[in-house]
Formats: C-alpha cells, sequence, structure tokens
C-alpha cells in the first residue's frame, strides 16, 4: 500500500507469471475491494480470481484439527482433554496446535500423565496472553517493572 515502486515491479512479475500459466495465490487480511493505495490495474488483476474468506475455525473444526495433530505426532490423548483444549482455545490454529504441543512437552518433561488439571494450566496460559489488551497503562507499568 502506497509503494509505487513495489507495485510496479509486483504488477510485472503477476503478468509474467499470469502469462506463463502459473497459479498466484495470494493471502492478505482484507478484501481487494477494501484495499487503499493500491494502484487500479493490481486491484483488477487481484478481483480477476477467487477471493475467499476465511473464518476461525469452529468447535468440531478445532477437535479435528488436534486430533489430526495428536495423529501426526503419533499421541494419543483422552477426549474429554482434546474438547476442553477446543473450546478454550478458539483464534487461531497456531495457539491451538500450540496448546496441545505445550501439554505434551509438559507432561513428557515433567513425566506427568495428561490430566484435565494439567490442560487447564497450559491453555489458561494461552487464554491470559491472547486476552490482554495492550494499552498505554500496560506498556508504562512493563517498562517501570
Amino acid at each position: 500500500s502506497g509503494k509505487t515502486g513495489t507495485q510496479d515491479v509486483f504488477f510485472h512479475i503477476f503478468n509474467h507469471l499470469h502469462q506463463n500459466g502459473k497459479q498466484v495465490v495470494l493471502t492478505s487480511d482484507k478484501a481487494p475491494v477494501d484495499m487503499q493505495d493500491i494502484e487500479q490495474r493490481l486491484l483488477s488483476r487481484f478481483k480477476w480470481g477467487l477471493s475467499a474468506e476465511l473464518q476461525t475455525p469452529d468447535f468440531e473444526t478445532r477437535v479435528s484439527i488436534l486430533k489430526n495433530k495428536l495423529y501426526r505426532d503419533g499421541v494419543e490423548m483422552p477426549e474429554d482433554i482434546i474438547d476442553y483444549v477446543a473450546k478454550n482455545i478458539k483464534s487461531n490454529v497456531r495457539e491451538l496446535e500450540g496448546a496441545i504441543i505445550s501439554l505434551i512437552a509438559q507432561s513428557s518433561f515433567n513425566k506427568k500423565e495428561i490430566t484435565i488439571d494439567l490442560a487447564r494450566v497450559i491453555v489458561e496460559k494461552f487464554v491470559k496472553n491472547t486476552k490482554r489488551e495492550v494499552s498505554i497503562d500496560y506498556i508504562q507499568k512493563v517498562v517501570s517493572d
């Protein structure tokens, strides 16, 4: 946005790839119609293809993601713990997988069984971190501490 030189180079790269039959996949936090300070010739190319808005996954999808991750890692975990993690971490897939990795690591490092209590401790750390609002007061407090 607002970088005409970069947009010009991107325009030529995009055209080269398209003319050579290559597939181009772009990701953004905004739809093409919501972008500002982007050349019209680029916006028209962004609108050319399929635009798909991705939402945060629902509960069933989060459970499926966790089960898939556990299966790939060869780890078995009780269903109630999987459900607990999926119910409490809703923000994004990276945090969801991060929580399950932390749970497995804590269990392994401390030679503890994976229990609902351990899951609560791990999930609480993730939920607290994601819900913290970064305000000027908070920044001043952290800096002064």
